[in-house]
């Protein structure tokens, strides 16, 4: 009878300690799970759904001569569209952020945070032993790519996280002014 309860005792010590890395890494992989649907943009990516959504937009800015790709510019984002390789309807592939309502995460990274805010944001401890216990558990040989990409010499960087590429871009006083989302890279 004892070495029942033991054997259940260490099971169920074993499934606490592994629901407990289940949650931390689940929590703390990804600073936003999901940029578009934190900015309130619809699943579906299409022009015609966005308008249907949000109305027309302030201006369209035609980025090619041949219309494709465009940017619809609404109210402190800007939406860049391209046609599907079929030329089927346009659907949205980046978006670019200039008005402070749109923040992200726990720490509401956005519009006017600083250089250290937004790094201590995507590079903070916790933000890293996630990733680092990600990359234990899952190791497929890659090496970890999520967290800060590249330091731009304009004095913007670019950090993945998950499948999104977040670009901020700061003012002379470190303060982020724009902030572009990319879904699997630019």
């Amino acid at each position: 009878m004892r070495t029942l309860r033991r054997i259940l005792l260490a099971i169920c010590a074993i499934a606490i300690v592994y629901f407990g890395i289940f949650l931390f890494f689940y929590t703390f992989k990804n600073y936003v799970r999901n940029y578009y649907a934190a900015i309130n943009l619809p699943r579906t990516r299409s022009f015609s759904t966005i308008v249907e959504k949000y109305g027309e937009p302030i201006s369209i800015v035609l980025l090619r001569e041949s219309g494709s790709p465009f940017a619809a510019q609404y109210n402190g984002i800007e939406l860049i569209f391209s046609k599907s390789r079929d030329g089927s309807n346009a659907s949205f592939d980046a978006v670019n952020i200039s008005s402070s309502d749109y923040r992200f995460g726990r720490r509401k990274i956005g519009i006017g945070s600083t250089r250290d805010e937004v790094l201590s944001a995507y590079n903070g401890r916790l933000h890293s032993m996630a990733k680092w216990l990600e990359h234990v558990i899952f190791n497929d040989g890659r090496p970890i790519i999520n967290g800060l990409l590249s330091d731009h010499a304009e004095g913007s960087f670019t950090i993945i996280d998950g499948i999104y590429w977040i670009t901020f871009r700061f003012d002379e006083d470190d303060i982020v002014n724009q902030i572009s989302i990319h879904e699997d890279g630019p």
